[in-house]
Parts: structure tokens; C-alpha cells; sequence
């Protein structure tokens, strides 16, 4: 996602079409992941139900699950503490898991 520049990540995907991106890399440790939350949580007060104020939730059709390191287990783990935290939906989530992807790749 670029940390520490996850603010202009955040700008290029929601105001570029094409442009989509992953949260691997950081070797999945608390630190990395607590800086992920920070970066993606809504701001203080918000529904974090709510789409509108969430934009964790959108944003989360354009990030795509990845990992080069650590292992894949580790991400796995990593990425559902990510996805509960930001109380993401399963529909979302399965977005980030697999479906934008395999849009994207053309894979049906």
C-alpha cells in the first residue's frame, strides 16, 4: 500500500479507475499491522458500519490480497485481524480475497 505513504495510495485508487493496490509486505508483524489500521481506519466517530463514512469499505474493492513475505499463512491471519478490525462485509471481503482479481485478470 506504500507506507508510509498510504494517504496517496488511498487518493490514486479511489480517484483513478485503474489503479488498485495490496497491503502485503512489512512481514505481517503487529507494528506493520498497526500502522495499516491507522492508515486505513475512519475517522473518530464514525459509523464504521457505514460505506459513507468508512471508506475502508470502498476502498476495500480495490485492494487485492497479496503476499511476498512473509509466508502465506502469516498474511492470511494478518489480513482477517485487517478485515475485522475495519469491519469490512463478507461481500467485500471476498472482493479483496479473490473477485477483483480474477476481474481483473479476466479469469471467470
Amino acid at each position: 500500500m506504500g507506507l508510509p505513504f498510504a494517504d496517496v495510495a488511498q487518493c490514486m485508487a479511489e480517484f483513478h479507475p485503474h489503479v488498485y493496490f495490496d497491503i502485503s509486505g512489512g512481514s505481517g508483524r503487529k507494528p506493520h499491522l498497526a500502522k495499516l489500521k491507522r492508515a486505513l481506519a475512519p475517522f473518530h466517530g464514525a459509523d464504521w458500519d457505514d460505506p459513507e463514512e468508512n471508506r475502508a469499505i470502498p476502498l476495500f474493492e480495490k485492494i487485492l490480497f497479496a503476499t511476498d513475505n512473509p509466508p502465506v499463512a502469516v498474511w492470511i491471519a494478518a489480513s482477517l485481524e485487517i478485515l475485522d478490525y475495519l469491519h469490512i462485509p463478507a461481500a467485500v471481503r471476498e472482493l479483496f480475497w479473490w473477485k477483483t482479481a480474477a476481474r481483473l485478470l479476466r479469469i471467470d
